[in-house]
């Protein structure tokens, strides 16, 4: 697997995921409050999301995990996320923490890894991005809570939505650097 070119598409798809959050949240007000506090408990969705974190693991647990267990690890990851449908409230909510904090070790990795321009603000960047996914997967109700504040105070509405804008640049202004190499 080239893990440069994985690098470059994931700051693609990191940043125009980045600029849909963003968007979305830029045009959240309290009459659409509803279908997004809906949206951090949705099942079908997280599940799926939730899968994908966890096939983004399976590789990399391969090397710290007993030998015993490596022939099982994709067996576990479909039980894992079987059992998160069924017993995980705010599913969502902690699928999108769990990708935020993966995106963010790649992206904090991969900076150094391959010698970016702008690594250490990349690094900031994506330490926060690894923090706020931390202090939501910790309490999955933040993200609803911080989707409620959002819809009634647009100022609040309007920094969030810049902030993510921003780093969406960010981020994809880093891959446009990385092809440019």
């Amino acid at each position: 697997m080239d893990y440069y070119k994985l690098y470059i598409f994931l700051s693609f798809a990191i940043g125009v995921i980045g600029l849909i959050i963003g968007s979305v949240n830029f045009f959240l007000n309290e009459e659409k409050i509803e279908k997004a506090e809906k949206f951090c408990r949705e099942r079908n969705f997280g599940v799926i999301i939730f899968f994908g974190c966890l096939s983004w693991c399976v590789p990399h647990t391969e090397a710290i995990i007993f030998n015993f267990l490596v022939p099982y690890l994709w067996y576990i990851a479909i039980i894992l996320a079987i059992l998160s449908y069924f017993y995980l409230d705010y599913l969502m909510a902690r699928a999108f923490s769990g990708s935020l904090i993966i995106c963010a070790y790649y992206l904090v990795h991969s900076c150094f890894d391959f010698h970016s321009v702008i690594a250490p603000l990349m690094s900031v960047i994506a330490w926060l991005i690894g923090i706020f996914g931390i202090v939501i997967s910790a309490k999955p109700s933040y993200l609803r809570d911080l989707l409620r504040i959002s819809a009634k105070n647009s100022k609040i509405r309007y920094t969030i939505s810049a902030v993510t804008v921003i780093f969406s640049f960010l981020i994809i202004g880093n891959g446009l650097l990385e092809l440019m190499k």
